[in-house]
């Protein structure tokens, strides 16, 4: 089977997949900043919910992208793939962890951070600890897309096409049927038990990738991009459904085949964004802007929120918290833009060429 790569497959940058990031980190900032209110407006269930779909959007994307990455480039060395994908992630992770445990040494006198924390395995097969819980999905996207790559990889360096696709699909069945073995022999917690351990979300990149295989091969002009919406629309509307009127911790679909609505659908989602046209200069340039802080934005309003809340705040009335919420949003937003563009882009540029904004 040949690889039939598009003209798509060859651009730097698909403006429509930076908007897409750019609302994935609008998600997991609206649920995590939500919390500033949880004295005056506790009814917050369904809000958290949006905020694993804004993480589930990254682990599609990811995989998307790590299949976009490896058809353009079919002959680059795996470990020259690895070692890109490290520095695109590992700095800011490692600058994260330091900040984590300064914060943590101030409040609970901790300054060890555990070994695997800097593997990236806090939470490959049990829950993930209580220092830095926030940390799970980029050790769940790291640990997993790295095993995923390197299998999907070297298929494709072979010219094994359909062997590749069949392992995505293999890893998409096999996540599937582990979760619903997991959920009915030992009736775990959504979310501690079973969102944000990385052995049961394995399939989580594989939707994503799937996505990338079928765009970057031939079959992908069969499904008219009104179609790939609509299969997304369905998807997330019965995900939705089925998390808000069940109890999701003894729900076996909230707590299972959920996760794999989420991921067809946001699947679904980015193969009906990639075939758009270009919109206006303008628009694009702040998409691109927007998603390339996004990460340093996800990491750095979290200890901001920590700091708010060694003030203690009042948070029992409306205004102080809209105002801590205004406060925590600012202050993110220009600390991402400092870590940006004195800290991350000049690893980019040094280990992987990168010249962009």
């Amino acid at each position: 089977m040949r690889a039939g790569r598009l003209e798509s497959l060859d651009a730097p940058r698909i403006p429509a997949l930076d908007g897409l990031r750019i609302a994935a980190i609008g998600l997991l900032l609206l649920a995590h900043g939500v919390a500033v209110f949880y004295t005056v407006f506790p009814q917050q269930r369904l809000i958290w919910f949006l905020g694993c779909w804004g993480m589930d959007i990254f682990f599609v994307l990811a995989g998307f992208l790590l299949v976009r990455s490896v058809l353009h480039d079919p002959a680059l060395p795996i470990v020259d793939r690895l070692r890109e994908r490290f520095w695109r992630i590992g700095p800011n992770y490692g600058l994260f962890l330091l900040v984590g445990v300064a914060l943590a040494a101030l409040t609970d006198g901790v300054w060890h951070i555990p070994l695997r924390y800097w593997l990236f395995v806090q939470n490959f097969a049990r829950p993930h600890p209580s220092f830095l819980p926030e940390l799970w999905g980029i050790a769940t996207a790291v640990s997993s897309g790295a095993i995923l790559l390197v299998g999907y990889a070297t298929l494709v360096r072979k010219g094994r096409y359909r062997a590749a696709l069949t392992l995505i699909a293999a890893v998409i069945v096999a996540a599937n049927l582990v979760r619903v073995w997991h959920v009915l022999a030992n009736d775990p917690l959504w979310d501690e038990g079973v969102k944000k351990i990385t052995v049961l979300r394995f399939d989580a990149l594989a939707y994503g990738m799937l996505a990338g295989h079928w765009h970057g091969m031939v079959w992908s002009t069969r499904v008219r991009p009104g179609g790939w919406a609509l299969v997304a629309i369905v998807m997330l509307v019965l995900a939705f459904m089925g998390f808000a009127l069940t109890d999701e911790n003894h729900s076996l679909f909230s707590r299972s085949l959920l996760f794999a609505c989420d991921g067809i659908g946001f699947a679904a989602l980015v193969l009906s964004l990639v075939v758009l046209p270009p919109p206006l200069p303008w628009v694009s340039a702040f998409f691109s802007y927007g998603a390339n802080r996004s990460y340093a934005l996800f990491l750095c309003h979290l200890p901001i929120m920590r700091i708010m809340e060694m003030f203690h705040f009042p948070r029992d009335r409306w205004m102080p918290c809209l105002l801590q919420a205004f406060v925590i949003a600012a202050s993110s937003g220009v600390t991402a833009m400092l870590v940006y563009r004195f800290w991350e882009r000049r690893w980019l540029c040094r280990s992987t060429g990168y010249s962009g904004p």
